[in-house]
This record gives structure tokens, sequence and C-alpha cells, in this order.
């Protein structure tokens, strides 16, 4: 890796320091607990959106966006599992929190390349309110997302860039979970203006915008003017990358 790219690199990744400093400013506790599972099979076969444990099973007539529990047999096969302290490249991974308040989860990933990526939701059709204290497992919903196929499990990609920076460049992977009062747009220029570029990875196969809602009147703006302290909750967790 040459110095203009490590120097790239290392302003990327302090720009996102930089950023998850900023929340810990705000709210020295963090509400949000984020967990990182490996994935025991290729899909859980019972996963929709949300998965909440204790919760009756839905009629089979439920959509493809609908929120759904766990069946017995996925609900043991991760009963054993502990969080991974690592992540491989092309190893898939389950994604789960637990919140010290109720609220509509957005979930961003920043990568070892530096890019930003919002993994969840979609767009507003698709947000799903986090219930207080309880874990909750986060899986794709099918056919709204260009970086998901299928409902399958998350799947770690390295970096974007290989090419130029190495799949695992020595940055670790970084999640931010933020869980709003409200069910309102989170965009990644939200967190940081230089992040407008991201904005566009808000979009699904048919073009439309990511979280785009009635409920949002303003344009983008610093996250703490756009949104007062006392309506959201967060939570961050990071793993080294390795080959």
């Amino acid at each position: 890796m040459n110095r203009d790219v490590q120097s790239v690199l290392a302003f990327r990744q302090a720009l996102i320091c930089r950023v998850l400093e900023q929340f810990r400013e705000m709210k020295p506790e963090p509400e949000v607990r984020l967990l990182i599972y490996p994935c025991v099979h290729e899909s859980l076969a019972s996963a929709r959106g949300f998965v909440m444990h204790g919760e009756p099973r839905p009629p089979l007539s439920w959509d493809d966006q609908a929120s759904a529990p766990l069946a017995d047999e996925d609900k043991e096969s991760l009963s054993d599992l502990q969080p991974v302290k690592e992540l491989r490249v092309g190893e898939y991974i389950h994604l789960a929190l637990e919140s010290e308040r109720a609220g509509y989860l957005h979930l961003f990933n920043f990568g070892t390349s530096g890019d930003v990526a919002k993994l969840f939701p979609h767009k507003a059709t698709s947000a799903r309110e986090v219930p207080l204290s309880r874990r909750v497992f986060v899986t794709p919903n099918r056919d709204i997302s260009r970086f998901m196929k299928g409902r399958g499990p998350f799947q770690e990609l390295g970096d974007g860039q290989r090419n130029r920076l190495g799949r695992a460049n020595g940055y670790p992977e970084r999640l931010l979970a933020l869980v709003m009062k409200r069910k309102v747009a989170v965009r990644a220029s939200d967190l940081h203006p230089d992040w407008h570029v991201f904005d566009e990875h808000y979009r699904s196969a048919g073009g439309s915008g990511w979280d785009d809602d009635e409920a949002v009147a303003e344009e983008s703006s610093e996250f703490s003017q756009k949104f007062p302290v006392h309506e959201w909750g967060w939570g961050y967790v990071e793993v080294p990358v390795v080959d």
C-alpha cells in the first residue's frame, strides 16, 4: 500500500473516530448494546426483519416485511453461541442488539476502507420499532437492498477497494446503532456533512430513496441540531478483520 493511499485511509478512519467521539460527548453512556454472532448455517429459516424472543408465531399469511419470532430450532442453534471477537473476510454473521429505550432502529456500517453504508432500514416501510430491554436479531429483508442477496445473514466483505487497500488492512469493522423515538430518516450526511457521497448508497433496486417518508420535513443537517438528545439512544461495536 503506497503512502498516498495510506494517508487517505488514515484520514477517513480518523473522521469515523471523530464522529463516534461526538456521540460519546453527547451521551457518554450508550443505551444500545450491539452483538455480532457467527452464522451457524447459511440462514435462519424463520427470520424476517426483527426476531423477538418469546413472541407467539404469526399466521402463515405474513408478508415479506413482517417481523417474526425465531423458530424453536433456530433458537437452539443460537443459544450456545458467543459473540465473535474477530471477523474473517467472507464470513457470514448475524447482528443482534439490546436497547434500554424503545424506538426505531437505524444501523450504520463503517468499513475498513472508511466507506459508510446504511444496513437498516432499507426504506421507511421497513423501519422496525425496537422493544424496550429485549434482544432482537437483525436480518435483511428480501429484495430491497443492493447490499443483500435474499434474506440470508450479513457477510463480511472486507475492504471494498481491495485491489488498492487489501481485504484486511489493519482497521476494524465498526457498527453504529441509533434508536430514534420518532419514525424519521437518518442519513450518513446527518452524521457528518463530508459523508453526503454515501447518501447515494441508500437506494433500493427500483431507484427510490432510502428512508423516504412524509415525516421527513427538513433537509440533512448536523445530527445534534436535527435530533434533540432526549429523542435517541446509541450503541457501537468494533471488531478486527482478518483474512
